[in-house]
């Protein structure tokens, strides 16, 4: 049995395969596993893949998919193999540090934990931004109020690595053929795992690119957050664990099928999709009618609020409403740059 395996989709990511494969061929922990699912990518990743194949036939596994089925499928692809006694995730387009896997691994290990976390860069494609952001520092066996705050702090599931058997005993899977697949996993996992430990330094880098999914403009692959985050809802009420961790739950839904597919109409288009923004208050109704008696809708920010009220009235109040916001911080501005601070 490897100690870890690594789960790797692609899709038409040449340009930056070469230094994400490296990083992992190349990771202190010798004993790994690394299978890379080539999503029916139509560039040269195959041909790279299997170039890296052929030099380490011991480590890298690839399964070449026909069909794309986006990153959910390909990582259940992966899932479907790995026997690694621990579980990580890493982007075709991103990469990390050497010593990542056998730094976690150890940690894990040496507590027999179920999860182990590490914090993690975020970098643009020319290197000219990286700010490192952190995860919570709990260690040890979860009690009740760690495991509501994992939920509520959701971090990326690419900074940790999981026992196999979490997976494998609880069928976990991801929703496939949908972009932002993750966000069930990230949300939910906290509530299958009984222990988790932390190793405090960045050691993932995820690189922020102009063409990547969360990036790009005009795109309606924003809204799949809609349908990840109701196979949220429903996967965890057949699970019947939805009852119990309600609140947290969602909020998180809240944040992300309502409230920024909301921003994303406003914000990631040339023209306000309006079309989505019924959607989203149609969503909202159907499946949390009663959204805004959630305890800590308080935690959100007046004007994110406001947004979501407008748009329960109408989505074309919520229009003029973000148009005010955006006149009172150009005029916030343009007092601030011409009137001299006091000292």
């Amino acid at each position: 049995m490897f100690q870890v395996s690594v789960i790797i989709p692609v899709y038409n990511t040449e340009i930056y395969l070469r230094q994400c494969i490296e990083s992992l061929v190349m990771q202190t922990i010798k004993n790994i596993e690394l299978i890379f699912i080539n999503d029916a990518s139509t560039d040269g990743s195959i041909e790279i893949l299997s170039e890296y194949k052929k030099k380490y036939p011991d480590k890298i596994k690839i399964i070449d998919l026909t069909t794309n089925i986006k990153q959910g499928g390909a990582r259940n692809c992966g899932l479907d193999v790995a026997s690694g006694e621990y579980i990580g995730f890493v982007d075709g387009d991103d990469f990390v540090e050497i010593d990542m896997f056998e730094k976690m691994y150890h940690e894990a290990i040496t507590h027999n934990y179920d999860c182990v976390e590490s914090d993690w860069f975020v970098e643009d494609a020319e290197n000219k931004t990286k700010k490192i952001y952190t995860s919570p520092d709990y260690t040890g066996v979860l009690n009740e109020n760690s495991r509501i705050d994992l939920i509520l702090n959701a971090t990326p599931f690419w900074t940790k690595i999981y026992k196999n058997s979490i997976f494998k005993e609880n069928k976990i899977r991801f929703p496939e053929k949908y972009a932002y697949e993750d966000i069930p996993l990230i949300v939910s996992t906290p509530i299958f795992i009984n222990s988790r430990g932390k190793v405090k330094e960045p050691l993932y880098h995820y690189i922020k690119r102009p063409e990547s999914t969360t990036t790009t403009i005009n795109s309606l692959h924003h809204y799949d957050r809609l349908n990840t985050t109701i196979y949220l809802l429903n996967d965890l009420k057949t699970r019947k664990l939805y009852y119990s961790y309600k609140d947290e739950i969602d909020i998180q839904y809240i944040k992300r099928a309502y409230l920024v597919t909301i921003l994303t109409c406003l914000k990631k288009h040339k023209n306000y999709n309006i079309k989505y923004l019924f959607i989203a208050r149609d969503n909202i109704k159907t499946h949390l009618p009663d959204y805004t008696k959630n305890k800590y809708l308080k935690t959100l920010s007046l004007y994110q609020r406001i947004l979501m009220q407008s748009n329960d009235i109408s989505p074309y109040l919520t229009i003029v409403v973000y148009r005010i916001f955006g006149e009172l911080e150009i005029m916030k501005k343009r007092i601030i740059k011409f009137c001299p601070t006091s000292h």
